[in-house]
C-alpha cells in the first residue's frame, strides 16, 4: 500500500501541473474572448452565439478543476468544531483520518452519478456546440474531478498513517525537472 501511494504521488505531481496549466488556460481563454464578444457586440451590433455555450462548458470546466485543485491543497471547506475542541494529537488525527473517508465515499457517490449523468446525455448524441463532438464529451470532467477528489483523500489517509516514511519529492525539486524537460 505505501508503495503505491508513493508511485501514486510521483505521477501526481504531473497531473497536478497539467491541471494548473488547464485552469490557466481556461481563464484567460474566457477573459480574452468575453472581451473580444464585447467589443463585437458594441461596435458591429453582432456576436457569436456559440461563444455563450463555450463560456458555461469553460466555467463548469473550472468549477470542477478547481474544486479538484483545492482538495490537493486543502483550501476546501472545512468545519473543524471538535478538532478544536479535542486537544488529544491521536484523537484528531482519528477524526481526520474518519472525515476523510466519508469525505472520499461522498465523491465516489457522486462520482457513480455522475457516470450515470453521462450515459443518460450520450443515449441522446446531440452535438449543439461542435460539430461532430456530442455535447456529454464535455461533462467528462464532472466524473474526472470526482474520481481525483475521492483517490486524493485516499491518499491524504494513507500520508497520516505514514506520515514521515513516504519519501515525496519536495515541489521544487519537481518543478526544476519538469522545466528540464520542457
Amino acid at each position: 500500500m505505501k508503495l503505491l501511494i508513493q508511485h501514486f504521488i510521483h505521477y501526481h505531481r504531473y497531473l497536478l501541473c497539467f491541471e494548473k496549466i488547464l485552469v490557466r488556460f481556461i481563464l484567460l481563454s474566457i477573459i480574452v474572448l468575453s472581451f473580444g464578444q464585447v467589443v463585437i457586440r458594441n461596435l458591429f451590433s453582432t456576436g457569436f452565439m456559440w461563444l455563450d455555450e463555450l463560456f458555461k462548458i469553460g466555467l463548469l470546466w473550472l468549477a470542477f478543476i478547481g474544486a479538484a485543485l483545492a482538495t490537493e491543497y486543502h483550501r476546501h471547506i472545512k468545519i473543524e468544531i471538535l478538532s478544536r475542541q479535542i486537544h488529544s494529537e491521536k484523537m484528531n488525527k482519528i477524526i481526520e483520518i474518519f472525515v476523510l473517508m466519508f469525505t472520499s465515499s461522498i465523491c465516489v457517490l457522486l462520482l457513480v452519478a455522475a457516470i450515470q449523468l453521462i450515459m443518460s446525455e450520450s443515449r441522446y448524441s446531440i452535438s449543439l456546440l461542435f460539430r461532430g463532438i456530442p455535447d456529454w464529451v464535455f461533462l467528462l470532467i464532472i466524473p474526472y474531478a470526482f474520481l481525483v477528489m475521492a483517490v486524493r483523500y485516499i491518499v491524504y489517509i494513507g500520508k497520516i498513517f505514514y506520515g514521515d516514511q513516504l519519501q515525496i519529492e519536495p515541489e521544487e525539486e519537481f518543478e526544476s525537472k519538469l522545466k528540464g524537460m520542457l
